[in-house]
Order: C-alpha cells, then structure tokens, then sequence
C-alpha cells in the first residue's frame, strides 16, 4: 500500500505524459481551426451567391423598365449598364457591391423585331477564382401608351384679357420626334375631363376630340405676326389619357412712330411726308414730253406713245 500510494503521489508529470498533452491539445486545436475556417468559407460563399442572385434580379427588373421606354434603343453593343448608354440602363447598378462585381449585357434581335433575347451575366471573384451567373430574358415591344392631350388660352399684352387668333403654337418631343403644331381659333367653351368647363381657344385634339399626343416632355413655343415670340419657361408634360392645360400671354411688339429727319426713309415715310429722308419726290410724267412713259399709252398720249396700229 505505501508503494501504490507512492507512485500517485508524484508532485510533476512525466516529459511523455507533457508530449502526449501537448500533442493532443494541437489536433483538438487544428481541428476547431480547421473546423472555423470552413465555416468562414463556406460563409463567404453563401454571401456571394446571395448577393450574385441579387445583382441578378435587380439587373432583370432595371432591363424591363428600361425596354418600356427604349425598346428600339436596345441593341448589341450599345446597351449595357455603364455611363453614358442610351438605353435608361442604372450605371450605378453595382453601387454598394464589393468592387469585384459587374453587370454585362447582350442583346440580340429575334426572328421578329417586336421581339429581343437578352443575356445577362452577372461576374465576381472568389478566393483567386472567377465566377459568373447567367439568364435570358425575352423582351417583347410594349404596347403604345394611350395618348394625352394639351389644351389651353392664349391672350395678347394689348387684348385686354380677351382670347388672341391665329398664333402659331409648337410642341417639340424630347425624344427627338418631329413637331407638332396648331393654331389659335376664337375662344369657345370648353368641358373637361372632370365635368367642369373653362374657356380656351387652343386644342390640340383638334374637332375630334380624340387625344393624339404621345406621353412625355415637350417644349412648347409659340409665334405670331406683331408679338414676341414665346417659349413657355417649363417643360410641358403630357400623361396617358390626361390633359394639359397650358395658358399663357403673348407680348406685343410696339414700333416706334418714325421720325422725319433722322436719316432713314422709315415705313410711314415717303418723299412726299419726308423729302429730307427719302429724297425729293420725280417730277411728274408730261405727255408731249417725248417720252411714252408710266400710264401713259397711244390712247391717252398720242404725241409720246404714237398712233394705235388699226385705227
């Protein structure tokens, strides 16, 4: 007994028994390091996926509301989601993303133009390696929108509040189509889409009534003979099966009296008014004077102009 209680006794161990413990104490240390690392990257992958499916849905959903308005923009090699493109494309898409993401874009025409294949492909980078998704998407030509209407009154500095003809009204698109014009009538009354009624003398829905302008911004400008030229301080907007009312004032032009003496045969002026500015005024023609001239004819002028040939 006093061996067995000898030999637990030891107060220190032996060098196998610290080799054995640091020994294990290593492995249990490799394997939860181990263990953490594969956690971490397995992390990191799931995160990037996430974030490449994300990428991938708001890419989709920006290509969409783009082909509303760009259908026919939307071509190979000018649509993609960088700066500059002229396709309402986000440039900005991967703002926020880790610098290693990008967006490409290509687009190709089906057998039909009101039909194009888009394939978008989402690229990053991870642990050294390049990865990408990709999907296609079918874009079809929207339907035109339904059309809106402006309508209005135009009055004159010098028409006392009342309604002014024959002004020439000009409606420019922002998206480079052609112009659009209409002119001024006498005012009538007009019932608008409320119910409630107001006079204009402008419509540019014309006698029929049907709205015919495209939704959109439009630069209105407007002429007439005796006033300045105008060009409203706002873009005009127009929205689906919705009118516009524009009204707004033309400025005369007033033109100073003209005045005799100062150098210049103004309008007004003649050599009779002003001989000082537009000159003495021809002596007046004389028959007998030799010369058959003006009015004068064989008839009333026999000694200038001779004898009429069959009398």
């Amino acid at each position: 007994m006093k061996m067995i209680r000898k030999l637990f006794s030891r107060d220190a161990f032996s060098l196998v028994e610290v080799l054995v413990s640091i020994v294990i104490v290593g492995l249990i240390s490799s394997m939860g390091w181990f263990a953490v690392s594969s956690y971490t990257q397995s992390e990191m992958v799931t995160r990037n996926r996430v974030l490449a499916v994300n990428l991938m849905q708001k890419s989709q959903e920006d290509l969409r509301a783009a082909a509303q308005t760009f259908f026919d923009q939307l071509e190979d090699n000018t649509c993609d989601f960088i700066s500059g493109n002229p396709c309402g494309l986000d440039p900005n898409i991967t703002t926020g993303l880790p610098l290693d993401y990008s967006v490409n874009l290509t687009i190709t025409r089906e057998a039909s133009a009101e039909l194009k294949r888009a394939l978008i492909t989402v690229n990053w980078s991870e642990f050294g390696a390049a990865h990408s998704i990709n999907t296609i998407v079918f874009l079809a030509r929207p339907p035109e929108p339904v059309p809106g209407n402006v309508i209005g009154r135009v009055r004159g500095s010098n028409t006392g509040g009342n309604a002014l003809s024959l002004v020439t009204i000009r409606l420019t698109p922002s998206d480079g189509s052609s112009d659009i014009t209409t002119i001024t009538t006498p005012e009538w009354l007009h019932t608008n889409l409320d119910g409630t009624t107001r006079m204009i003398n402008y419509d540019y829905s014309g006698t029929t009534g049907r709205f015919s302008l495209k939704p959109g911004s439009y630069i209105l400008t407007a002429q007439r003979s005796g006033y300045s030229n105008y060009t409203h301080p706002t873009q005009v907007n127009v929205s689906s099966n919705q009118e516009t009312i524009i009204d707004f004032t033309m400025t005369v032009v007033f033109s100073p009296p003209p005045v005799c003496g100062n150098g210049v045969c103004q309008s007004g002026e003649s050599c009779v008014t002003c001989p000082v500015d537009c000159g003495p005024c021809p002596p007046p023609r004389v028959c007998g004077n030799g010369s058959c001239e003006g009015r004068e004819n064989c008839e009333n002028c026999e000694n200038d102009c001779g004898i009429c040939s069959g009398l």
